[in-house]
């Protein structure tokens, strides 16, 4: 568990500056230096390059933390990580294709009469693909217990450089398009430091060779795209139907409502950078006492902080919108609690997900993610028609807890 502390205090203190940066640039630089628009287009921008990424990635990312620690000789090892890197490759290049060749009928059907959407929807595809690449060398110095570099590059990188970029535009040495057209040059840079630190802790080499396993690697990474692109979807169909049934803006205003509740999933995301691959690395063994301690352990003392950031956030609300001094954001207020509610419920089951996934039974959370994403998909429809923002809130909020309630019984 020692491990686990130490690397979780040093991740909760990155995602505390991090969050603190985000939310300078989400309630302030946005909302003050970009119109509505242009500020929900990048978080339109981001969220539907991440739904492509289970496809892009092939969930390698996933199959890295499981595999790593079964090769026992870097022959082995060089192979595995190579797959990891070419697989994708798989995917990207036939998908590149079909995407431009069949560009304007996407336009047509994901701009929504969205000139801004309809103008810059091509960059979806490279930010996906930097994404991808990133969270595979992320997953390499991951599966060497090494989570806190990785975590501050995911985390404050891109966040500093957008404040940059912004900074920029306010005092007029650089337009919007110079701005928009930066975004993927952010992904870009990310991808390439994450792979420089990769390669510092492991020095690898390209073998053009399938590994040994190989096919339960491709069975196990196709049943992670499925589950991946589920939990994506739970993640970020939110947004992208919020644009679908409204304007670009309230893609805005939702996306803040979500980004002040999520203050109460950063000591969960911070603990389960370790703990994934921890418990990939005590499943690989059969060390089922450790997998069970860091279970109930991290499940209870994630409960117990997050039950204080919940009543943190929430009996303080009126006063955290009255600060940012836009009142067409209040219709987020009831977003924030409906989704604070949901956040208690993830962080009640800690490693949940990783046991499932690194276990024979990983088949199981694929079958949970369908029916669940199949479930929020079906509830954004009704809700979002009937009452807009609050009815993906309340979508958001169902879908967690029946998916929780099937992971825990199972």
């Amino acid at each position: 568990m020692g491990i686990v502390i130490k690397q979780s205090i040093q991740n909760i203190i990155i995602l505390v500056l991090s969050f603190a940066l985000g939310a300078v640039n989400l309630l302030y630089m946005y909302t003050h230096f970009l119109e509505d628009s242009y500020g929900g287009l990048l978080i339109y921008l981001a969220a539907t390059s991440g739904l492509l990424l289970p496809f892009v990635s092939m969930a390698m990312q996933h199959a890295v933390i499981r595999f790593y620690t079964k090769y026992e000789d870097k022959k082995s090892l060089d192979e595995f990580l190579s797959l990891s890197l070419l697989l994708p490759l798989v995917f990207i290049i036939p998908f590149s294709i079909l995407f431009y060749l069949t560009y304007d009928k996407l336009i047509e059907w994901f701009a929504n009469e969205s000139l801004l959407i309809e103008k810059y929807f091509y960059l979806v595809l490279p930010i996906a693909v930097f994404m991808t690449y990133f969270e595979i060398f992320y997953s390499w110095s991951k599966a060497r217990l090494k989570s806190v570099f990785g975590l501050l590059i995911k985390e404050m990188l891109a966040r500093l450089l957008v404040f940059l970029l912004i900074v920029l535009l306010a005092l007029n040495i650089i337009d919007l398009e110079f701005f928009i057209y930066s975004i993927p040059v952010v992904y870009l840079l990310r991808m390439l430091i994450m792979l420089g630190y990769s390669l510092s802790l492991y020095r690898f080499r390209l073998i053009f060779k399938l590994p040994s396993n190989y096919k339960q690697i491709l069975k196990y990474s196709f049943i992670m795209m499925i589950s991946g692109s589920t939990a994506v979807l739970l993640l970020d169909i939110d947004k992208f139907m919020i644009a679908k049934f409204k304007m670009v803006s309230y893609v805005e205003y939702y996306a803040i409502a979500i980004y002040i509740a999520n203050i109460i999933a950063m000591p969960n995301r911070a603990m389960t950078q370790i703990s994934n691959p921890i418990t990939a690395k005590a499943m690989n063994n059969k060390d089922y006492k450790s997998v069970a301690d860091l279970y109930k352990i991290g499940s209870i003392n994630l409960l117990v902080i997050g039950g204080l950031l919940f009543l943190l956030i929430n009996l303080n609300l009126t006063d955290i919108y009255s600060i940012l001094n836009k009142p067409e954001l209040n219709i987020g207020i009831n977003v924030v609690f409906i989704i604070s509610i949901s956040e208690l419920v993830k962080l009640s089951i800690n490693t949940n997900n990783y046991i499932i996934l690194n276990s024979k039974y990983y088949k199981t959370y694929s079958y949970f993610s369908v029916i669940t994403t199949v479930l929020l998909i079906i509830l954004n429809y009704i809700l979002i028609g009937s009452i807009g923002l609050y009815g993906a809130a309340v979508s958001t909020l169902i879908s967690i807890t029946l998916f929780s309630v099937m992971k825990v019984l199972y």
